[in-house]
């Protein structure tokens, strides 16, 4: 009992100690955009000869391979990723989008091994009026497709959630935000208030993108949710690759909670988009460390309007409480967005 508590209390207070130096991190990008500016001062004050060279050597520089490579992620690879992320209905095209946007979504499911469900779902990122876009108020607003299975994370099935988004700092490389408002369930409705931090960078030709978000609730307490994306357009204006981490701790249960998710995406046509997945859950646990695995294919179309897509997945699943065994699962999705619309575009 005594060693059990320990080890929680060790495993909080490693939780606060990692979200600490992310709220840290984040502060990386406007420290570099600090360094840019200052070498634009350094160099006004450069002679006309010497900027004359300076231009030269700019100009060579910008014909070459990397200056080539330098402008190709800097103006490519995150506009791809939001692009493809609203083609494909990831709820975090709605999530940090600087606009008003609804999406309403109808999913009808089916496992071999769970049977059929119907589930119909709303999500909003409203901006108040006169908070110049520093106040929103959301509907259901986590980040990240929310897939049925997303309840064998952190088992929360039927569950909603209406807050406040307050953003202290937000741009396309930097969000720090504070929430508040309540998560609802099938059994109980509970308040919470925490912090989200986003941070933006590149390396080479990949992007990067970390996500922390600490919560505390008045039932679960605290909850930390973390996701690491990594990125890069792999055909110019036809497709791209997309890993994800996430990790998710709970103060009020036992182990760490893991997913890893493989996704590439790629263009058919203007309204057609395909996008094979490999996804597998994971737990800090010696007995069934893999919970499930499962591949599929999403083949996502815009139908008729700008704004209403529909998607038909296909795939398999490999589930540790079924000892492993092969089912097949397909998914039909409708979803229909409203308010700024712009950006609907694969690529």
């Amino acid at each position: 009992m005594i060693s059990s508590r320990i080890l929680k209390g060790i495993q909080t207070k490693f939780i606060l100690i990692l979200f600490i130096l992310f709220l840290c991190l984040i502060f990386s990008p406007s420290f570099l955009l600090a360094q840019d500016s200052d070498k634009v001062e350094f160099e006004s004050e450069v002679t006309e000869d010497q900027a004359e060279s300076q231009n030269e050597v700019d100009e060579e520089e910008d014909s070459s391979t990397l200056g080539s490579m330098h402008s190709f992620v800097s103006t490519n690879v995150l506009g791809v990723a939001e692009r493809a992320d609203t083609f494909f209905g990831d709820n975090r095209s709605i999530t940090d989008s600087n606009a008003t946007r609804i999406r309403l979504r109808l999913d009808l499911d089916f496992e071999q091994d769970e049977g059929t469900d119907l589930s119909p779902n709303v999500l909003a990122n409203i901006s108040l009026p006169g908070t110049q876009d520093r106040l929103k108020l959301f509907i259901n607003g986590d980040e990240g497709d929310d897939d049925a299975i997303e309840s064998d994370i952190d088992n929360n099935e039927d569950t909603g959630s209406l807050f406040l988004r307050y953003l202290f700092l937000d741009s396309k490389y930097a969000s720090i935000s504070g929430d508040t408002g309540l998560r609802f369930s099938s059994s109980a409705v509970e308040w919470f208030a925490g912090l989200r931090l986003r941070s933006y960078w590149t390396i080479g030709a990949w992007g990067f993108r970390l996500t922390d978000k600490l919560r505390w609730y008045t039932d679960r307490k605290f909850t930390n949710f973390t996701r690491l994306d990594a990125e890069r357009e792999v055909v110019e204006a036809k497709s791209f690759f997309r890993s994800t981490t996430r990790g998710r701790w709970f103060q009020e249960r036992s182990g760490y909670f893991l997913e890893q998710r493989f996704t590439f995406f790629h263009k058919l046509n203007e309204k057609t988009g395909v996008a094979p997945e490999w996804r597998t859950l994971f737990e800090t646990s010696l007995d069934d460390l893999i919970d499930e695995t499962r591949i599929r294919l999403r083949i996502r179309r815009n139908v008729k309007w700008k704004w209403l897509f529909f998607e038909f997945a296909p795939g398999l699943v490999w589930k540790e409480k079924n000892d492993y065994e092969t089912n097949y699962s397909v998914r039909f999705r409708v979803d229909a967005y409203f308010g700024n619309q712009s950006n609907i575009k694969l690529f």
